[in-house]
């Protein structure tokens, strides 16, 4: 874990960025999520470029919301990754927006199911990611994972993350200080957890577990070697829709 800093986006004492990656617990009644494994999986893989604080969410909308604001205030960030598991999708997949919007399939985990809600009152619509998206796509391609650019992260709490995210980077703007780069990663279902969700039938295009570990971190180390260039440059070859 990274150290407190004295302003947001400020570099560590080491000189290299703050970097803030989460993941979440498992939902659903799934016995596991990928995108747990693959956060934990980073380790030390990033201690030539970054500075890293790794943090596993709850799949609640309002405690993931709110741990990832404190992590924001603790850790000053300059690069924000969130991860998490949408099912039905074959790719690593880079989301290009988050909307201002709860509504459930499913309860979360703490048993609720919203309907038809704002995340934020009061905040825009939507908000764009302010990652590289098409450069972390290129960079989990070249490392031989499947990916694609989404435009869609759904409305459950994984687009919840993202938004709190986004916005938070936008209060920090908004003050005067840096705003970190923000954004949010899906991953398919993993292969060893039988590529289905709980009680279902096996999906065709899960992937192995290293294949997941591996664009995460082809995907960060892309997010941090092109901060300050547009989220929006590159092709978006491949591109996706609706997380499941």
């Amino acid at each position: 874990m990274t150290s407190h800093s004295p302003g947001p986006g400020a570099a560590a004492a080491s000189g290299r960025p703050r970097v803030l990656v989460t993941g979440f617990e498992p939902f659903g009644g799934d016995p596991g999520n990928p995108s747990e494994h693959a956060v934990r999986a980073l380790g030390t893989q990033l201690d030539d470029l970054a500075d890293l604080t790794a943090e596993i969410l709850p799949v609640e909308y309002a405690r993931a919301q709110a741990r990832l604001r404190e992590l924001m205030a603790e850790t000053s960030p300059a690069v924000i990754v969130c991860v998490g598991l949408a099912g039905g999708r074959a790719e690593i997949t880079p989301e290009r927006i988050a909307v201002n919007l709860a509504e459930a399939r499913i309860p979360d985990n703490a048993g609720a199911q919203p309907i038809d809600e704002p995340l934020v009152a009061g905040a825009p619509p939507a908000r764009f990611s302010t990652l590289p998206v098409a450069a972390m796509a290129e960079a989990v391609r070249a490392a031989g994972v499947p990916a694609a650019v989404s435009y869609s992260a759904g409305t459950f709490v994984c687009n919840a993350v993202m938004f709190a995210a986004l916005d938070a980077a936008a209060a920090i703007g908004a003050s005067g200080s840096p705003a970190p780069i923000a954004g949010f990663v899906h991953v398919p279902r993993a292969a060893e957890d039988g590529g289905s969700p709980a009680g279902g039938a096996a999906e065709e295009h899960a992937l192995p577990q290293h294949l997941i570990d591996a664009g995460v971190l082809a995907a960060v180390r892309a997010a941090v070697d092109h901060a300050g260039r547009s989220p929006m440059a590159g092709a978006a070859r491949g591109a996706v829709g609706a997380e499941d």
